[in-house]
């Protein structure tokens, strides 16, 4: 072997090397690049899952008002018919007593 082909297979493997460590980088770097987009997908994931979470809640609470003020009117409304319905029955007793003779 003349030094030119020892110099040229050297060159050549050489080539190789730099090429594969070229290939190797180029690779981690796509390999990091895909990771780096995964996380973005996941945190912009993330924060819209966190904006309907949060705008569940709101409709939640707004719903839940709603309905507490519901339950006050009710509440209202049953108080109301039981003062009528004590009314009603104070009257009907005082009918009683007229019909049967008890009254004057």
């Amino acid at each position: 072997m003349t030094d030119s082909t020892i110099i040229e297979i050297l060159l050549a493997v050489l080539a190789v090397m730099i090429g594969a460590g070229s290939f190797i980088g180029a690779s981690r770097a796509a390999r990091s690049q895909t990771d780096v987009a995964i996380v973005n997908i996941d945190a912009q994931a993330y924060e819209r899952a966190q904006q309907i979470y949060e705008s569940a809640i709101t409709t939640l609470e707004k719903r839940v008002t709603y309905l507490e003020k519901q339950v006050d009117g009710l509440n209202s409304a049953n108080d109301e018919l039981a003062r009528g319905i004590a009314k009603l029955r104070r009257d009907n007793d005082l009918l009683r007593k007229d019909n049967n003779g008890e009254g004057s």
